[in-house]
């Protein structure tokens, strides 16, 4: 399915290279047609970078790391969030949000710099390879279960991809964007 993201700045190589997908950009634009692509940004791979230098902060208690509270999580003896589901980071008493797969940590967005590192992902494929538009896999669960902060975070996102590029196509699975 590929929402286990490893990287946002590289194509899997089953669907080829970044400068096959820029010469597809290019090609499309030529004949008029935008492109869009899917781009998950709620939750990553175990294997993304990001999330082993979250998990390395944490096992080295690391409170300076950028990435210490890149993901969402709780710590044993603090209450878990209702209705979430979590798993531990072995040799640690820090458990990550997974609510899909183990596989697929989700981000906290509550951290300024999580939501940079999410629009910079976008800044890049508006600026630098010319995409039109994104669609947002299970938008609504930016925030799990929390449609109001959701909405809120959707609301503030869109507005910045359209300070990059104004007339930016964006559509969320879970929900229409021009609802919230």
């Amino acid at each position: 399915h590929k929402y286990n993201v490893t990287n946002y700045y590289k194509i899997d190589p089953k669907f080829g290279t970044m400068e096959d997908l820029q010469e597809l950009v290019t090609k499309c634009h030529e004949r008029n047609v935008q492109v869009i692509l899917d781009l998950p940004i709620n939750h990553t791979g175990k294997s993304n970078k990001w999330f082993l230098d979250f998990t390395n902060a944490q096992k080295d208690g690391n409170t300076e790391s950028p990435y210490y509270d890149f993901y969402s999580y709780y710590k044993r003896g603090e209450k878990a969030p209702a209705g979430r589901t979590f798993t531990p980071i072995a040799g640690t008493d820090v458990f990550y949000e997974c609510n899909f797969t183990t596989d697929m940590p989700e981000l906290n967005f509550d951290s300024e710099f999580v939501r940079e590192t999410a629009l910079e992902v976008a800044r890049y494929y508006l600026e630098d390879i010319g995409v039109d538009g994104f669609r947002f896999d299970a938008a609504k669960y930016v925030y799990y279960k929390n449609d109001v902060k959701s909405a809120e975070f959707w609301n503030w996102y869109i507005g910045e991809l359209k300070k990059i590029k104004p007339d930016v196509y964006t559509k969320g699975a879970d929900y229409t964007m021009e609802t919230l």
